[in-house]
């Protein structure tokens, strides 16, 4: 069943959206004729397994990103003294320069490293319990001054080093036990 449904479904793009949406309609429909509560279930799992996005208020980091606000970059450059020098090289920096000699932020404290002290907390959404990081909380560690230096883009990206996110990316931990049992902080 679980094929049928995944065949039904290629079709669709991230949004959901489809040319052939009557097609894939009838398809669903003969899905849960044969297998009833199929499709409810499937939403349930869905829904179980789609992170949550805000807790208190405050926005979860998605792990989508991972630069520095365009303000942020702006500010930082103004602050630096002139004339800029390349921290990895050596050799001056252009502010309009293009390509690998285009200004660049390094940190000195690698990302792979630094993301590792950022704090995580646990939340309960939909029925699961997830391990998220608060994005102010990411935005912090990634834009801490006294981490950044001066770099050209090219000698930044060839010393290479890992680029991932995973270590605070919202991790499903498993189902919430209910609400008496719950003592998670609610998460939307």
């Amino acid at each position: 069943m679980q094929q049928q449904v995944t065949k039904a479904t290629q079709r669709v793009d991230k949004r959901y959206r489809t040319r052939s949406g009557k097609a894939l309609e009838e398809q669903l429909t003969k899905i849960e004729t044969r297998h009833p509560g199929a499709l409810r279930r499937l939403e349930e799992d869905a829904r179980k397994n789609t992170p949550p996005t805000a807790v208190d208020g405050k926005n979860i980091y998605s792990g989508k990103w991972r630069g520095f606000e365009a303000s942020f970059q702006r500010d930082w450059w103004r602050k630096q003294r002139q004339p800029w020098t390349c921290y990895l090289c050596g050799k001056p920096i252009v502010a309009g320069a293009r390509d690998a000699g285009a200004p660049s932020i390094e940190h000195k404290e690698p990302w792979a490293r630094a993301k590792l002290g950022i704090a995580t907390q646990t939340v309960c959404c939909n029925g699961s319990h997830w391990e998220v990081a608060l994005t102010e909380d990411v935005r912090d560690v990634l834009q801490d001054e006294n981490n950044l230096l001066p770099a050209h883009k090219g000698c930044n990206s060839a010393k290479g080093g890992p680029k991932d996110t995973d270590g605070i990316n919202p991790r499903r931990l498993g189902d919430c036990p209910g609400a008496p049992l719950c003592k998670e902080r609610k998460a939307t």
